[in-house]
């Protein structure tokens, strides 16, 4: 095939590939270039001739070929390079190119597809290898390659719908902690291992391993995977490999924020704050665009485990103006918004402000079945009433909460930190003596030592908190 190519070649590509040859000194690869294109039988162009072994021929003449569809794809015209490159154009290539020569090039994007695992482009290209062969005995051998491309694409395609799920599902399980949950999670795990077990893909595998850490870390509060002998840490290395080996692919560039993200909760999680610090500052370095791919991951939850480390970030008030607005269908997303929101101008002693946030949220968001979401919102909202010295509307708020939470059927498990917040408000309300009040705080804080804890993020030592505790 690779001596029709050559003999099909434009005059200007086969000279400028004459020209290569030349000046990388393959006097015998540009020997067989000359007698191919010259039309020299294949009885005389032999090892013997071109003075090397029979092992060395067959070795020259594919890398011969391996260098006329690197010419022929770098060469071709402004508009057949953009045919090349739009997968969906691939028919013209078909109807409109001698056979030998869109053969080799379908072969070349055959291999740089495969390099980077794209099966629904493959698909494509053995789609068109099949109409090119209809009348040789490959045509069955691209058949099944073609079939089997489609039912990878399709399970990688499911594999990213998995994660979707398991996301939602987790951001759900987060705000209202249904115990349900848990084991509708496991099932999308399991899910993805079945897939991965079924596909040797590292997006595949991907997929798999950011359930996999997300549960550990988030569901569990662990550092090893639950049914299986590997660590977080083993995991979030396995995804660092498959990331350095893959820099240019599209895909993983935006999971490359999802691994920080991770890495990040997962090192805070067991105390390395240096490692911790250079993931953050990774997605800091992007201003924080992960956010736009909540449906990878919860992303949006480190904006309260890194409250602290965030609200000291230069430009963060700027930074924050390219964030993208969150779906109202995205609870999680808004909820962890407005308490980060909220949570700037509490710090800042605004109280007011922070009130009106996360009032205009208490009116727009639904909280059925989400209490822990409410709870978040709520306290951080009678906080910022007293603050702002509003202690009668902060009782009134304080009461409505008491007697929600007093009514829910059947008794939710309440986070970490719920009853001991609730606690300080009514002895802060109360206006008690300092001591009962210095108590009711210590007990918040020693809660707060717990990743789950609600409003972990308050600094219960900080000047904006003391200016609640008259």
């Amino acid at each position: 095939m690779v001596r029709k190519v050559i003999e099909q070649l434009e005059e200007t590509v086969y000279n400028k590939l004459k020209e290569e040859l030349k000046e990388t000194k393959a006097s015998k690869m540009l020997s067989l270039l000359e007698m191919y294109r010259s039309g020299t039988p294949d009885s005389e162009i032999t090892a013997d001739s071109l003075g090397i072994s029979t092992a060395s021929f067959y070795t020259l003449k594919s890398r011969l070929q391996d260098k006329v569809q690197k010419t022929l794809f770098r060469s071709a015209s402004d508009d057949f390079a953009d045919l090349l490159k739009n997968l969906s154009s691939i028919p013209y290539l078909v109807n409109n190119t001698p056979r030998e020569s869109a053969v080799l090039l379908l072969l070349f994007l055959e291999k740089e597809l495969r390099e980077k695992d794209k099966p629904g482009e493959l698909a494509q290209v053995y789609g068109a290898l099949k109409k090119l062969h209809a009348h040789h005995s490959d045509y069955f051998h691209y058949e099944q390659l073609y079939n089997k491309n489609i039912a990878y694409f399709l399970a990688f395609e499911k594999a990213e719908e998995v994660v979707t799920r398991f996301t939602r599902t987790l951001g759900e399980y987060l705000m209202g902690g249904e115990i349900q949950l848990k084991e509708v999670m496991k099932l999308y795990i399991k899910e993805l291992t079945n897939l991965s077990r079924l596909y040797e893909s590292h997006r595949i595998r991907m997929c798999k391993s950011v359930v996999e850490v997300s549960y550990a870390l988030f569901v569990e509060n662990a550092v090893e995977l639950s049914g299986s002998d590997k660590s977080v840490q083993d995991v979030l290395d396995e995804m660092a490999e498959i990331l350095s080996k893959h820099p240019d692919d599209p895909q993983y560039r935006f999971l490359t924020d999802i691994h920080h993200f991770l890495s990040y909760e997962f090192y805070t999680a067991i105390g390395l704050h240096k490692n911790a610090r250079i993931s953050l500052d990774s997605i800091l370095k992007d201003k924080c665009r992960i956010l736009y791919r909540s449906h990878t991951a919860i992303v949006s939850h480190f904006l309260l485990s890194a409250f602290q480390k965030l609200k000291d970030s230069d430009g963060i008030n700027t930074m924050e103006k390219e964030w993208p607005i969150e779906d109202n269908g995205n609870i999680f997303g808004v909820v962890n918004r407005t308490l980060f929101q909220a949570g700037l101008k509490f710090d800042c002693e605004k109280y007011s402000e922070a009130a009106s946030i996360l009032n205009d949220c208490l009116n727009t968001v639904t909280f059925k079945n989400l209490i822990h979401a409410e709870c978040s919102v709520r306290i951080l909202y009678i906080l910022s009433l007293i603050g702002a010295e509003k202690s009668d509307l902060a009782e009134t708020q304080l009461r409505s909460l008491t007697r929600k939470i007093a009514g829910l059927n059947p008794k939710p498990v309440l986070a970490p930190g719920v009853n001991e917040w609730m606690q300080l408000l009514k002895v802060v309300i109360a206006a008690k003596d300092k001591v009962s009040m210095k108590k009711a705080a210590e007990a918040v804080k020693s809660e707060q030592r717990n990743r789950n804890a609600l409003l972990r993020f308050v600094d219960t030592e900080s000047k904006a908190f003391a200016g609640i505790m008259h």
